[in-house]
């Protein structure tokens, strides 16, 4: 990793330590989207599986890549805990030494929505000025998403059918032996028959692997990572609701201040019943008016501050999305590249057995027919 300050070293860390780092990255930088971790999979827990060779192979692969995603995001990058992580000797002792900050720089934009009910709160369900950037940007995600999930059920489709594959090439080699010892004077010829397809079957077995453990773990994990990034545009949405809700809150509070000062609707009932009862009407309207205006000015100021926060929250978005799409490209180039020579690599390797066995077979053929010319 050229941004560590060794060139090269060699540490152990658990999957405990990953998670460690994770929450660590999540809490210095706030604004960021943390590269998912790999599943923890309980389902092997349950099972006894977690310490299979197939489980620990897609555990090591998705977490290689979650490091990856830290080393080429140009923030993530340039954490101090993630260099530690990378090169300390001693990460349990720097793990027990460490102080976190919360160096969170957007501001909470609670203070009056605390004081607001619930059914207030929850009719804010849709933004009512959608960005056409951040919808752009949503529908191509979407549309990622859709692509892969449908990737990964062929793919899983595509194994199973391999497994079947290796079954099917399993029994004829067996059948080719058994047939070698019926037929002595073809046995030589049967039993390089079989032991090609058995071959087959080998290098089948090493693609069909590759493609389970390396190629449907990485589409498992864009998937995952993918969300990430569903889940901070939703972030976005959300702030831009609430910037929504204090307005048009503040809008009511305006209306209601007008009111008081026309003394009209239901205000000018309440005049009167406060006329009957010895309330001072006049002293009392100004008393509501202050705290409508009180209510006003700080409806103002959270609307403020929660815009600039917001616009910070948007360039960060951009950013944020920006930099998974090189990430992303850069992942699926590598990947489909790998995909495609191990592929090619299965189809060489094939040919060359099949290959191999065609003069044998062209051999026993004209020694048949020179015999049956005698």
């Amino acid at each position: 990793m050229s941004f560590t300050q060794k060139p090269k070293s060699a540490v152990r860390r658990r999957f405990s330590d990953f998670i460690y780092l994770y929450e660590t990255l999540t809490v210095e930088f706030p604004t960021c989207c943390i590269p998912p971790l790999p599943d923890k999979h309980r389902i092997k827990y349950i099972k006894g599986d977690r310490f299979s060779t197939e489980f620990t192979m897609k555990r090591a692969n998705s977490l290689e890549r979650f490091l990856q995603r830290l080393s080429m995001h140009p923030v993530l990058q340039k954490s101090l805990h993630l260099s530690h992580f990378f090169e300390s000797q001693d990460w349990s002792s720097y793990v027990h030494n460490v102080i976190l900050h919360d160096k969170t720089h957007y501001i909470n934009i609670g203070g009056v929505f605390e004081g607001l009910s619930d059914a207030f709160l929850n009719s804010f369900t849709k933004i009512n000025n959608p960005n056409m950037l951040f919808i752009d940007m949503k529908e191509k995600i979407d549309k990622l998403d859709y692509g892969l999930v449908h990737i990964e059920k062929l793919i899983s489709k595509m194994i199973k059918q391999k497994i079947d594959l290796e079954m099917d090439y399993s029994g004829m080699a067996f059948l080719f032996k058994q047939l070698a010892v019926l037929e002595p004077s073809l046995s030589r010829e049967l039993t390089m028959f079989s032991e090609v397809i058995e071959n087959t079957e080998t290098n089948l077995k090493i693609l069909r692997e590759y493609i389970d453990s390396v190629y449907l773990t990485f589409i498992h994990d864009l998937i995952s990572y993918t969300n990430t990034q569903k889940q901070l545009l939703k972030q976005r949405d959300q702030k831009q609701m609430d910037i929504e809700g204090l307005t048009e809150y503040l809008m009511k509070v305006d209306l209601e201040k007008e009111r008081v000062i026309q003394s009209s609707g239901l205000l000018y009932l309440r005049e009167k019943v406060e006329n009957l009862t010895g309330i001072d009407h006049e002293q009392a309207k100004q008393d509501r008016l202050k705290k409508l205006e009180k209510k006003k000015d700080k409806l103002q100021k959270e609307i403020e501050i929660s815009k600039i926060a917001g616009d910070t929250f948007d360039e960060e978005t951009i950013r944020e999305n920006n930099i998974f799409d090189k990430i992303k490209t850069k992942e699926i180039q590598e990947s489909f590249s790998t995909f495609a020579n191990e592929n090619i690599n299965f189809y060489k390797q094939v040919i060359e057995n099949w290959t191999k066995i065609i003069p044998e077979l062209e051999h026993a053929k004209q020694k048949n027919i020179i015999n049956q010319s005698f």
